[in-house]
């Protein structure tokens, strides 16, 4: 079975369960605190914690996903890989672990055809229910249930609070043959390479608190995943993921790299021996690539913070990797139709974005290719300035800043020190490391406590600036109503002010913001006003007229610069007051004075024909066919304003 056809038949397997068949969000999160979308249930945590309606009380989809934890690992295991895909179902206050585990096991053994006595599972050492449905409902002896407590069977909370529950684990055994002799390493659960996890059923039972209390959730929620591609090796019977027919083609064209001329998309199973020196560094370069073409096509530039940084590292870490292989000139974005060809058909921004891609790999390899040089004297200066101290290790801040400013992977900085001789302080460069990660925003964020959500605003404000309404809450400071005219912050575009008046008393609205669904109010109060009250809500409206210039001239700026400096240019975050406006993005060369002038020129020009603001409401699909671009780090629902 294909990893393609593995995909189509799990989302129509949970879609003959009812479930609602939802596409990939884009690897850009709209939650602003994290860095890039790493699991399947990453865009649904605003359902699993009440702030927002699913469409559905069951979803399931698969989700492209990208980490950069185990970065190390790619190459080395059967499974790591830097983008994956997850399979996923989600049940919001429907379905839970009963009819979790016994579709879970039905589309193994049966849709798949997996010998069930392959299989293995485990539970949460406190779930005494899990384990009593295995056996009852599934079939499964005891002696085939493993149990352990918290660091083996229990997913979350990210950060300090929020879902989190016990889970399940089904594991393939892949036979003896990987065995490695320690009971430890070779057991379902364990860190050898015999019992490969493929599919974890959590069920989201709790919301932890801040201080560690679990309380139940109103719904509890069924939350899994399943890896695209290590279950794909798994069908296919290969050694890793690299064998399979999703990195195939990525693999051959890259051994072919070194002729001209169009790369072929050969589905053939690599040769890859774990004794050629050369396949840890195809398959470095095959996942890399796969990474940042992924992360290229949904909106990323290579740059120095963040997920920017992720791309950069990506193709830096491929490109050098790439001379290990004989490819010492720009190779990468010839992979980029071979990519597209094997996905596009699945993700369409492969297709859409495809010459931007290959740009931006390419303009990068060659930024890159030119401090290469640089980079191998400084390490050279270093090599020989131990050997003439007699030293054996070199600083291992010295080694992370010739990675973060030349793009050297320690792990091949530490192979050309091997080769003379030498090492160098891995404590130091992990402490240089993380000092790097907090400075560059590359954390992920935690679930973020909610003082109002839940309670719930209309806003109205589309319509008029000035509304009757009822105070919800008072609470230092921050007011909130049953409905309100003021604009919540969104979008970059800063929040409404004006005033609330109520019959004792009247709050100056100094700023809105959006706390989950509910519209939250700072406001400096004169007199009294409390829960209940009736009020009348107030906009400025020349100041929100002025917000409303502001916001118009930032879709014009947008719209001249892709037409001067290329399609390429999207939003990544902007600031809309009422007396000015910044707008943020990234271009990958420095600006000419005579295109700035040209994007001046057409903005000014259109501002003076004064074409008329025509607002629509349109689905969000007609608006994407129309042509219209979202906004960084905004969530849409399924209508909107155009």
């Amino acid at each position: 079975m294909t990893g393609h056809e593995l995909r189509a038949q799990y989302l129509n397997f949970f879609e003959q369960k009812n479930s609602l068949v939802v596409p990939s969000s884009s690897l850009i999160p709209t939650d602003p605190t994290t860095l890039l979308t790493s699991a399947g249930m990453q865009p649904l945590v605003p359902f699993f914690k009440g702030e927002e309606t699913p469409p559905s009380t069951r979803l399931t989809s698969c989700q492209k996903c990208c980490r950069a934890d185990d970065i190390e690992q790619v190459g080395v295991t059967w499974r790591h890989a830097s983008f994956f895909e997850m399979l996923g179902n989600f049940s919001f206050g429907d379905y839970f672990k009963r009819e979790a585990i016994v579709w879970g096991w039905e589309f193994l053994t049966k849709t798949l055809g997996i010998d069930p006595n392959v299989l293995w599972v485990s539970v949460y050492y406190e779930d005494l229910e899990a384990p009593e449905i295995w056996k009852k409902d599934v079939g499964l002896s005891d002696d085939r249930i493993f149990r352990f407590d918290k660091k083996d069977n229990w997913w979350g909370p990210v950060g300090k609070s929020g879902p989190c529950g016990p889970d399940s684990e089904i594991f393939y055994d892949r036979g003896a043959k990987y065995d490695t002799g320690d009971p430890e390493m070779d057991r379902p659960g364990g860190d050898g390479d015999r019992y490969g996890e493929i599919w974890n059923l959590v069920f989201q039972q709790y919301n932890q608190q801040e201080s560690g209390e679990l309380l139940a959730l109103p719904a509890p929620g069924i939350d899994t995943g399943m890896g695209l591609e290590r279950t794909a090796a798994i069908l296919q019977g290969v050694d890793t993921i690299h064998h399979t027919d999703l990195f195939a083609p990525i693999i051959n064209a890259i051994s072919a790299a070194k002729n001209d001329g169009a790369l072929p998309f050969d589905l053939s199973t690599p040769a890859l021996h774990p004794e050629d020196p050369t396949t840890k560094s195809l398959k470095v370069v095959a996942d890399h690539v796969r990474a940042a073409i992924f992360l290229a096509s949904d909106g990323v530039i290579p740059g120095n913070q963040g997920r920017d940084y992720m791309l950069r590292r990506f193709i830096r870490r491929a490109y050098l990797t790439g001379r290990t292989l004989g490819l010492d000139k720009p190779f990468l974005h010839r992979l980029v139709p071979v990519v597209e060809q094997g996905y596009g058909a699945i993700y369409p921004e492969l297709i859409e974005r495809r010459d931007i891609i290959a740009d931006l790999i390419k303009r990068e390899e060659e930024r890159f290719g030119v401090t290469i040089e640089s980079g191998m004297n400084r390490l050279d200066d270093l090599i020989d300035d131990a050997k003439s101290k007699g030293k054996t290790i070199l600083s291992g801040e010295e080694v992370f800043s010739l990675y973060s400013s030349q793009g050297f992977p320690p792990e091949l900085t530490a192979d050309i020190l091997q080769d003379n001789g030498l090492t160098f302080n891995d404590a130091e460069f992990q402490r240089a490391q993380e000092l790097h990660t907090k400075v560059s925003g590359s954390g992920v964020g935690e679930y973020q406590k909610a003082s109002f959500a839940g309670m719930g605003t209309e806003f109205v404000g589309y319509e008029t600036t000035r509304a009757e309404a009822q105070v919800v809450a008072v609470r230092d400071g921050q007011l909130v109503l049953d409905k309100t005219p003021f604009y919540a912050e969104s979008g970059g575009q800063t929040g409404d002010t004006g005033e609330i008046v109520g019959e004792n008393g009247r709050a100056r609205v100094l700023d809105t913001k959006k706390d989950g669904k509910t519209w939250v109010h700072t406001v400096e109060i004169e007199g009294e006003l409390k829960e209940g009250d009736a009020v009348t809500a107030i906009v400025d409206a020349v100041r929100r007229r002025a917000i409303e210039r502001a916001h118009s001239s930032t879709h014009l700026l947008q719209a001249s610069l892709r037409q001067h400096l290329g399609t390429h240019v999207t939003q990544k975050g902007s600031s809309v007051e009422g007396d000015r406006l910044r707008f943020d993005f990234v271009h990958y060369d420095p600006i000419s004075a005579e295109d700035l002038r040209k994007v001046e020129a057409t903005v000014n020009a259109e501002i003076l024909a004064s074409t008329p603001v025509v607002i629509a409401e349109k689905t969000l699909a007609e608006a994407r066919a129309m042509g219209a671009m979202a906004l960084f780090g905004e969530k849409y629902g399924d209508v909107v304003r155009t």
